[in-house]
């Protein structure tokens, strides 16, 4: 059958279809679908040598990067055209434009050639296939993760070309067990939670603990569908409620996604993070905060405000290798046992190159993705793909006063950028010890031990699907010195962190710590990340108590006990 496209083009303004029950003339030009509603059939003659021709209007348009499906109804000659549309707040809304064709053969035209044209962006060619491993935490922040997959992504995947393999997850680190464990991922063109960040997170690790991981990491691209309380990455790449992140699902495409590896003392193979490692106020906020975990996003606001009536600072000392924006790390590659990506941390470092900061630490951030939340941005310079860790600190001193505290919590979307006492610097690995081992160190959102930790960013080790158009960073480089904001006073660097692997035990990093074996879970406590255990803090010019994990899965127990005051 002829291209109906090429034949509606030849023939201007001549319907094709019938919109509303009105006469349409329905066309194709540059990546965008016209509907020119026929308002007068008596044909015109603009010129003897012209051929008269009815008068349209234009009706809709419909750009394909916005649509994601199509399909035929029950009616004989009727198809479906499903899309999206962006409102001014960036919010996507589901709409669709139903058109009857003249004749049932070509509906089923129409319908052939925009399924193709949907899913590839050209006239012609084959449907890629995109079969999908969706993992749902029913139980993960706001509990809204199911209701999100039945009324919205299941949904607009039907009416796609997606295919779903859906796997609820019943207890902590069942994410990671089900990713490791498989035989085979190959029949998969993705992996993508329904669930927060800590749900990835899980994923991420059991694709790591695979013996197959360098596979996996080149052929197969996570997602993620926001459905959780912080949506750190969701927000990141630009897809932070779930119709756009659905819509991503259907029609992104893969992106280098940095990767983050922790080593510490006590485990067998690095633990590996998507978002970020944190210590500090920003720790404190994000673990202590949980049990507000049913007041979605608001719950690090409740946190924060009483943190920061009441800073606590920590004593300790951060070491960086500065990132290079005029030589960038190459991709991330394996080490020479295959059983990992190569690290700076393989061989002797030059400490030449390295920097020191040392003191006492109000916060300590040290950051893959820009935003930290859906309306949290301490990130700004921060590039998923560049091969940096976005490092922030906090000193204690006059500039770290409750007041300038309260100013970055009151308006977190704006970055505290050339603000006194608040320093960034762009590195390529990070070594992180606390004098005493006190105070939370939190990873992804989930604890781990308090012991030193050398973390090491690999460019480009994972793919993530996100939009075609997505543009970082939230800022431009040339408002960030080579060297940072604030480091003028920093020293050269005179050692790094031992790690002395014969101490302890070794733990393997089921996902996060090298903890307990994890426990058994009630019917309703598996939410996003790991349970914390019992942990005591002290209060303002006092220093927290290291904590100790009771699981080694990075998913969150419901229940948690959050960190008191003595």
């Amino acid at each position: 059958m002829a291209d109906v496209f090429e034949e509606a083009l030849t023939k201007q303004a001549v319907p094709n279809v019938s919109l509303k029950g009105k006469p349409t003339h329905l066309f194709y030009v540059d990546g965008c679908l016209y509907a020119d509603t026929i308002i007068n059939k008596d044909a015109y003659a603009p010129s003897k040598e012209t051929p008269a021709r009815p008068v349209a209007r234009r009706a809709l348009q419909i750009s394909l990067d916005d649509a994601y499906g199509v399909r035929r109804t029950t009616d004989d000659n009727a198809f479906v055209v499903y899309s999206t549309t962006r409102k001014e707040s960036g919010v996507r809304k589901l709409v669709e434009f139903t058109f009857n064709a003249t004749t049932g053969e070509a509906a089923d035209a129409f319908v052939k050639t925009l399924k193709v044209m949907i899913a590839t962006g050209n006239r012609t060619g084959e449907i890629p296939r995109r079969h999908v491993l969706m993992l749902i935490n029913p139980f993960g922040g706001t509990k809204k993760a199911l209701k999100i997959f039945d009324r919205i992504v299941q949904p607009m995947c039907e009416k796609s070309h997606v295919a779903l393999d859906v796997v609820r997850t019943t207890h902590a680190g069942h994410a990671l067990e089900h990713v490791r464990d498989m035989e085979s991922l190959d029949a998969y063109d993705a992996i993508v939670t329904v669930s927060g960040d800590g749900l990835l997170h899980e994923c991420l690790n059991g694709v790591m603990q695979r013996k197959d991981w360098q596979e996996c990491v080149k052929k197969i691209p996570f997602g993620i569908i926001p459905a959780g309380s912080g949506n750190a990455m969701a927000k990141t790449i630009d897809v932070p409620e779930p119709i756009a992140a659905t819509h991503n699902l259907i029609k992104g495409i893969p992106r280098g996604l940095d990767i983050l590896s922790i080593r510490q003392q006590g485990l067998k193979q690095p633990l590996y993070a998507h978002l970020l490692f944190c210590w500090g106020l920003i720790a404190d906020v994000d673990i202590e905060s949980e049990k507000y975990r049913w007041a979605g996003e608001a719950r690090f606001t409740f946190s924060g405000l009483g943190r920061i009536m009441s800073l606590r600072k920590y004593n300790g000392r951060v070491t960086y290798l500065p990132w290079d924006r005029d030589n960038k790390p190459k991709p991330a590659e394996a080490n020479a046992d295959g059983t990992g990506p190569k690290s700076v941390f393989d061989e002797e470092p030059n400490l030449t190159e390295w920097k020191e900061i040392s003191g006492d630490f109000v916060s300590l951030l040290a950051m893959n993705t820009g935003w930290q939340g859906l309306d949290v941005l301490f990130g700004p310079f921060s590039d998923i793909s560049d091969g940096a860790i976005d490092l922030s600190w906090i000193l204690a001193g006059k500039n770290a006063k409750m007041s300038r505290m309260l100013g970055l919590l009151m308006d977190t979307t704006k970055p505290p950028v050339g603000k006194p006492g608040f320093a960034f610097a762009k590195a390529r690995a990070i070594a992180v010890e606390s004098t005493g081992n006190k105070g939370i160190f939190d990873v992804d959102g989930e604890v781990i031990k308090n012991k030193p930790i050398l973390v090491d960013n690999h460019r480009c080790l994972a793919q993530i699907l996100a939009p075609k158009n997505l543009d970082m960073p939230a800022m431009s480089l040339d408002d960030l010195p080579p060297e940072g904001l604030e480091t003028q006073d920093l020293k050269q660097a005179t050692s790094l962190p031992s790690l002395d692997e014969t101490n302890d035990g070794a733990d393997t990093p089921a996902s996060n710590s090298g903890a307990e074996k994890p426990k058994e879970k009630e019917e309703d406590s598996n939410a996003e990340g790991t349970k914390l255990a019992e942990e005591e803090t002290k209060p303002a010019e006092e220093e927290t108590k290291p904590v100790q994990q009771d699981t080694e899965t990075p998913e969150k127990q419901e229940e948690t006990k959050p960190a008191e005051e003595e």
